[in-house]
C-alpha cells in the first residue's frame, strides 16, 4: 500500500477508493510524479490511479490493464505502462491510447535526460524511443560477447555522467557509455565464473552530490 509521509515521525496509509468504499489492502507495482505535482500510481488487479490531495486518497482512473511492471510520466504529460505484452501510452488530458507490442515481457521504462524512453525487457534487450518519434526500436542487446551482458534488463538508470546502468537478471551490470560507444560489464571479483550467468541485479541508486 502507499504511505505518506507527514512528518518525519507521522505515517499515514493513503486509502484506495473502489466503489465509493475505501480499501486498504492493495498492492502497489509502480508509482510516478508528473511535471504538474500529480503522483501517479498503478494498483495490482486494479489499473492506474491518481493521489487526490484534497481527499489524501488514490481515485482509479484507467481499468484497461490490471497488471503491469512499472509506469513513467513524460514532460507531455503521457503516461507509460510497462507490460508483459508491450508498452500501453495514454494522455490522460487529451485521452488518447496507444500500445506498441512487444515478443518479451517489458519490466522497466526509464526517461534520460535527452527524453529518450529506455524500455527494458526480459529477454530481448533494450528498446529505443526517440523524443519526437512514436515507435520503439531495439537498439542495444547481448550478442557474440559485446553489448549487453544478457538480454533480460531488470533496470536502467542514467548516472551524472550520462553513462547508463543496465541491471540484468543473468549477467550483471553493463555500463554504457554513448559518448564512447563503449560497453562494460561488471560482476563481483569473488563471484564463481560458472555462476556468472545467475548474478541477477535488480536496482540501483546513486547518492547526490555533496
Amino acid at each position: 500500500s502507499l504511505i505518506n509521509s507527514q512528518t518525519d515521525l507521522v505515517y499515514k496509509q493513503v486509502p484506495l477508493v473502489l466503489g465509493g468504499k475505501r480499501q486498504w489492502n492493495y498492492q502497489v507495482k509502480g508509482m510516478d510524479l508528473d511535471r504538474q505535482g500529480t503522483l501517479w500510481v498503478f494498483i495490482a488487479g486494479v489499473g492506474l490511479c491518481q493521489w487526490d490531495q484534497e481527499s489524501d486518497a488514490l481515485l482509479v482512473q484507467d481499468v484497461r490493464f490490471q497488471e503491469c511492471n512499472g509506469l513513467l510520466s513524460t514532460p507531455d504529460g503521457a503516461i507509460y505502462l510497462a507490460l508483459n505484452t508491450g508498452v500501453y501510452k495514454w494522455h490522460p488530458v487529451k485521452d488518447k491510447q496507444h500500445f506498441v507490442r512487444f515478443s518479451k515481457p517489458v519490466l522497466h521504462l526509464f526517461l534520460s535526460k535527452n527524453e529518450t524512453i529506455w524500455a527494458s525487457t526480459d529477454g530481448d534487450g533494450i528498446y529505443l524511443k526517440l523524443k519526437q518519434i512514436d515507435g520503439f526500436s531495439k537498439t542495444y542487446e547481448a550478442k557474440d560477447g559485446s553489448g549487453l551482458s544478457s538480454n533480460a534488463v531488470k533496470q536502467v538508470m542514467e548516472d551524472r555522467e550520462g553513462r547508463m546502468w543496465c541491471a540484468t537478471l543473468r549477467g550483471g551490470v553493463t555500463i554504457l557509455d554513448a559518448k564512447k560507444r563503449s560497453f562494460n560489464v561488471i560482476v563481483p571479483k569473488q563471484l564463481n565464473p560458472s555462476l556468472k550467468s545467475n548474478f541477477f541485479v535488480s536496482t540501483f541508486f546513486e547518492e547526490s552530490e555533496q
